[in-house]
């Protein structure tokens, strides 16, 4: 029996893997690499302006879609394909965000009422749930906090934007409607994406499951991480002024 059939992705003959993985697909992982060493380097020639809630929401949107593309990378080159994907959505929602507040500063305080709004709605689940298991959870909360914030989400006008409104404000509507539209089926419970866990025979009966790592669209996927880190990185050179 194989070491990976017993422990799976965190087997040692993944080395194994990774390393063939990598090798197949080196030219497009050489240049993920040479992109991230830039935007390592790049980051520390950032100087926020901490007065500017615009500038230090865009650092820390900036950080989230860094850290989610090498997680891309990694996941890539053990093949956990569908995983990969499902971080690189959460690196464009991130860029959306990042993107329309870079071009609108004022945007900046929609995403802060959208955190109060977003309180609003946990304190009223938390607030009007009577199951056991939030009693703790109850105990801690005070019920209120809940007509005030109530109150200041209606005067403040706040709400929270769906992604693809986030996505018009950020002018890059054509990355929702297709790569984030793609994206989304690994993120999603889709009967199509949940068929590359199966095996079929010729008659196309089920006769297995599939976990080997998947290689087949690496450098699709590599190539949407190169997309989303090189938008956000000439957003930060704009905000921050970067030669």
């Amino acid at each position: 029996m194989m070491d990976f059939d017993t422990e799976g992705y965190l087997s040692l003959q993944m080395d194994n893997f990774i390393n063939e993985i990598t090798y197949k697909n080196k030219e497009i992982f050489n240049l993920c690499e040479d992109l991230n060493r830039y935007a390592q380097t790049l980051k520390f020639d950032i100087h926020t302006d901490t007065s500017k809630l615009s500038q230090v929401l865009i650092v820390g949107l900036f950080v989230k879609i860094l850290n989610s593309y090498q997680a891309a990378i990694i996941l890539s080159r053990y093949g956990l394909c569908s995983q990969a994907n499902s971080i690189n959505r959460v690196s464009l929602e991130a860029l959306f965000v990042l993107r329309a507040i870079g071009s609108d500063n004022s945007l900046a305080k929609v995403l802060i009422g959208e955190d109060s709004k977003n309180m609003e709605k946990i304190l009223r689940k938390v607030t009007s749930n009577k199951d056991s298991v939030f009693d703790n959870i109850q105990s801690e909360v005070d019920v209120s906090d809940l007509e005030p914030l109530v109150q200041k989400n209606k005067d403040e006008d706040n709400n929270i934007l769906k992604v693809e409104k986030w996505a018009e404000l950020s002018g890059l509507t054509n990355l929702y409607l297709t790569m984030y539209s793609e994206l989304s089926n690994d993120v999603h419970v889709e009967i199509r994406n949940l068929s590359q866990y199966l095996t079929t025979d010729s008659s196309g009966i089920i006769n297995g499951i599939s976990d080997l790592p998947d290689t087949t669209n690496i450098p699709i996927i590599l190539l949407d991480s190169l997309v989303i880190l090189s938008s956000a990185l000439e957003s930060i050179h704009t905000v921050f002024s970067i030669d």
